[in-house]
């Protein structure tokens, strides 16, 4: 048995390059990506991405994470959406100057300090000066390594059921059998045991205690 982590959930917000580049890492990454924007036009460019045009419909979908990246359009409006939900992690792409006043925005806000500090402020890592493509690897980085240290996880990990050997060993002669291609078997005590050959298969049927290892 093997522990499945099921991949996070994530919605980005906004329609702008970083959201574009950001979508198409965790495309690559295989994470689940859905996109909010509330302006109408995020479908002409991501249209291969699930898109939504209200916070509304995005709800439902229960993000472990949210990424916010409107350019300033409509920042505030995000965030008090973005506390609304369980999200584990709720990262804004702005300015610094941009940040500022977001910050004292939700210092005015009627919110809980757990659901303020769920907020990063300027999200990705801090790499100076870099360009879109770069700001979507900085924010696919946090997003990484908050997950390895399990601040995306939501739920149990799923257990995986044991995948049955191909292949089996003789218990008479020791050689390898190709289980789906077996011709000789015998029921032994609720199991299957495989053989090489009828001889080998009547060998162990007269007196199977001999072979201890089926």
């Amino acid at each position: 048995m093997e522990p499945i982590i099921p991949k996070p959930h994530v919605v980005l917000v906004g329609r702008s390059p970083a959201v574009e580049k950001l979508a198409r890492l965790l495309d690559v990454m295989e994470w689940n990506v859905s996109i909010v924007d509330e302006e109408g036009k995020g479908g002409d460019l991501l249209t291969e991405f699930n898109v939504l045009s209200q916070f509304a419909d995005a709800s439902p979908l229960r993000p472990e994470a949210i990424v916010i990246a409107t350019q300033g359009h409509y920042d505030e409006d995000a965030l008090v959406w973005a506390m609304s939900t369980d999200a584990k992690y709720i990262g804004v792409v702005t300015s610094q100057r941009r940040g500022t006043t977001l910050h004292n925005y939700l210092r005015d806000l009627p919110a809980a300090d757990e659901d303020i500090a769920r907020i990063r402020i300027r999200a990705g890592l801090d790499l100076g000066a870099i360009d879109h493509e770069e700001i979507g690897v900085s924010l696919l980085a946090e997003l990484v390594a908050e997950r390895a240290s399990g601040g995306l996880r939501s739920g149990a990990p799923v257990t995986a059921t044991s995948i049955a050997p191909a292949t089996a060993v003789d218990p008479v002669c020791g050689m390898t059998v190709d289980i789906p291609d077996a011709r000789f078997t015998h029921e032994h005590l609720g199991e299957t045991v495989y053989f090489c050959c009828p001889a080998c298969r009547k060998l162990f049927i007269d007196d199977p205690d001999a072979y201890p290892s089926a």
